[in-house]
């Protein structure tokens, strides 16, 4: 996928020309975490995860069961279609869905975005049987604005991930948001 989204995109259309933030992969910066930079992951980056259609058709057409015939995808000889799960409630979460399926479509892929409650993307990343081509998002990979609404949905009640609610928690995300 990161292949297939082109950063400068999400910044502008996600991420509200770069007021709520910007996606740049912080390995890749000198500024960032400057005492773990490596000029060797820049060209790594560069080479394999960088945007770049061509590589992102490579990559899907390496996946055991894809095939890609006249510019169509298939799964075991079926129409691939793949569905992006996202949260609902979150602006961003949506502009991304919607940027994502924009941009799988110049190559000729087709993802429908689907908003569903976060207690729904849980039980979906938790509970087998599990689809064969289904992304799901918590969030969580772009921390921005979105951390009130990702961390009250696995710290706090109903969803009280792993058990970590306590009135600590409930504080901080009281006063952080």
């Amino acid at each position: 996928i990161s292949s297939l989204i082109n950063p400068q995109n999400v910044t502008a259309d996600v991420w509200d020309n770069g007021v709520l933030g910007t996606d740049y992969p912080y390995f890749v910066s000198p500024v960032v975490y400057k005492s773990w930079f490596n000029p060797q992951v820049v060209q790594y980056y560069d080479q394999y995860e960088s945007y770049n259609l061509t590589r992102a058709v490579m990559y899907l057409e390496k996946i055991p069961g894809i095939t890609h015939v006249n510019g169509q995808w298939y799964y075991n000889g079926k129409p691939l279609q793949l569905t992006f799960l996202y949260g609902t409630g979150s602006a961003p979460q949506e502009r991304l869905a919607s940027l994502l399926s924009t941009e799988a479509k110049m190559i000729n892929l087709t993802i429908t975005p689907q908003p569903v409650s976060f207690g729904t993307l849980i039980t979906l990343a938790t509970t087998p049987p599990y689809d064969d081509f289904n992304m799901t998002t918590f969030g969580w990979i772009s921390l921005g604005p979105l951390v009130p609404s990702w961390m009250e949905g696995i710290y706090t009640t109903p969803a009280n991930v792993g058990g970590f609610s306590n009135s600590t928690i409930d504080t901080v995300l009281t006063d952080a948001a």
